[in-house]
């Protein structure tokens, strides 16, 4: 078998490889279909792979998907939350099921880190994705939300659902990520206090359903809960 259908680790690098050597152990092979990998680094980051396939010969129904977890965090291509769709550009997390799975394939699917399906499956390229995520995780999900701002600016995606949906997919990594915070504040800091106030004032002018009540509730906390942790924490107190 190929050397580059086996996944590497180094107990010393902390790194995953696709070369084999004599400081670096097996932690999968891509012979041996869907497996869980566990690791903890040096830095106590619990690194948890999970690879999933449906091992079927038929190319046009096989898929692949890869879960990586960092201290239990799912870590998501986060630019593909936003998608045209006709003249519309919806911004959900549901939109990354949509583009990985494809229409009329999305029940009960999840949204994963990397996704491969029928033709375009290579297990080089998955393994060689793997290794480049989880070696530099950081910098990967920065990129990932640069580029979902630069979706949501060109597209006028400031409404207030779309700031509480952009605050509600980024906060979730900023334990892991520390240095995307600053990233966050260069979106959201922009839109909230608008983002807030279309929010009362859509309260005060009309009659709303449940459904249309509980939306705006979950809006409003969690634009109000950045809003607390972010910007009132930094207005000096009186003496």
């Amino acid at each position: 078998m190929n050397d580059s259908m086996k996944l590497y680790y180094g107990n010393e690098s902390h790194e995953f490889s696709l070369v084999p050597s004599n400081k670096n152990e097996v932690v999968y092979d891509a012979n041996q279909g869907g497996k869980d990998i566990k690791i903890k680094d040096g830095d106590n980051h619990v690194f948890r792979v999970r690879i999933r396939t449906t091992g079927t010969k038929a190319p046009k129904r096989e898929y692949v998907y890869v879960d990586i977890y960092i201290n239990n965090v799912l870590l998501l291509p986060l630019s593909l939350s936003c998608r045209k769709a006709d003249t519309r550009y919806p911004f959900r997390e549901f939109d990354i099921i949509f583009q990985q799975w494809g229409a009329g394939q999305t029940k009960n699917k999840s949204a994963h880190t990397i996704m491969q399906k029928d033709e375009e499956i290579s297990w080089d390229v998955l393994l060689s994705q793997i290794c480049e995520i989880c070696n530099n995780y950081e910098s990967w999900i920065i990129h990932e939300v640069n580029q979902l701002i630069v979706l949501l600016e060109t597209n006028n995606k400031n409404k207030f659902w779309d700031i509480s949906t952009f605050i509600e997919l980024t906060r979730r990594y900023e334990d892991i990520v520390p240095s995307i915070i600053p990233v966050i504040h260069k979106f959201v800091d922009k839109y909230c206090f608008e983002a807030m106030k279309k929010i009362v004032d859509f309260t005060a002018e009309h009659k709303m359903q449940n459904k249309d009540i509980q939306h705006k509730i979950k809006c409003g906390d969690i634009i109000w809960n950045y809003i607390k942790d972010y910007i009132l924490v930094q207005v000096p107190k009186e003496t």
